[in-house]
């Protein structure tokens, strides 16, 4: 026996672990409407003024909106989304159009958008 032990997590282990490093220092502050039924938008906020989203379909039949444009009056912001064995999640670069739209892929496991 060489002493290493494997571990084998469950995926809702790296996924609660993702959130608490994502959003640990922010505050709920409000739900955000979105013009699709199926999306929900939750808005976090730190003491400093910083804001995250958490986007996710509240749905459990497999729902996705695909190319969901949300509004985060910034050029660019980062995408965190869950993967299993990262607790740190994925993280990407989203760049804002114009308008201040980001363009997300939304689907029943959450994705945090935290707003540069």
């Amino acid at each position: 026996e060489d002493g290493n032990v494997v571990e084998f997590k469950k995926e809702s282990y790296y996924y609660l672990y993702t959130l608490k490093n994502t959003l640990g220092d922010y505050t709920f502050n409000q739900e955000i409407e979105a013009y699709d039924e199926n999306v929900m938008i939750y808005q976090y906020k730190t003491a400093d003024g910083k804001t995250a989203y958490a986007v996710w379909c509240s749905t459990s039949d497999g729902t996705v909106s695909n190319n969901y444009q949300l509004r985060i009056d910034a050029k660019t912001a980062t995408l965190v989304e869950n993967r299993n064995g990262e607790i740190e999640g994925v993280k990407s670069t989203l760049t804002a159009d114009g308008l201040g739209y980001v363009s997300v892929n939304v689907s029943e496991n959450p994705i945090y958008i935290l707003v540069d």
